[in-house]
């Protein structure tokens, strides 16, 4: 059943993708494994990024969730600066709904980057710049996606 599901998920993001978002797998021997990129969405600090991300659909999908993790060092308070790991419900095993797709997944993704749940942090330090001085924290997100999201660096 999942081979299927994905199967119908690639076809469906090749032809029609959700806008400033590309994914589909690493390669044709693996449709469990899956790159993504987001474009930092225009109204927010990110904007002018594009961020790379590393998907893993287990074989139990869709009855549980994709493992997402950011390639692409990103600072935001719900995504752990060392290792990319997403703080984002859905993604819970205890929350995910089968009818989610990966196109959703990617969309919720984007929004977090609009929307941050400061209540949820993995990033603290984020959260706690963010509380102290949120044009602090907007400047380090905006070096962040300087120095690190450019396409020139999406390898």
């Amino acid at each position: 059943m999942s081979e299927t599901r994905i199967m119908k998920e690639i076809e469906e993001m090749y032809n029609d993708p959700p806008d400033n978002v590309t994914a589909g797998p690493i390669n044709d021997n693996d449709i469990y494994h899956w790159i993504a990129t987001i474009e930092g969405p225009e109204d927010t600090e990110y904007k002018n990024g594009v961020f790379l991300l590393d998907i893993q659909i287990p074989k139990e999908y869709p009855f549980k969730p994709p493992k997402c993790k950011f390639k692409t060092k990103i600072y935001h308070p719900n995504i752990n600066k060392d290792n990319g790991e997403i703080c984002l419900n859905i993604l819970k095993p205890d929350q995910w709904n089968p009818n989610l797709s990966i196109s959703n997944v990617l969309l919720s993704i984007m929004t977090l980057l609009t929307i941050p749940n400061f209540k949820s942090p993995l990033n603290g330090e984020a959260r706690d710049l963010y509380n102290q001085s949120e044009s602090e924290y907007k400047t380090r997100v905006r070096e962040w996606v300087k120095n690190y999201s450019g396409s020139e660096n999406i390898k």
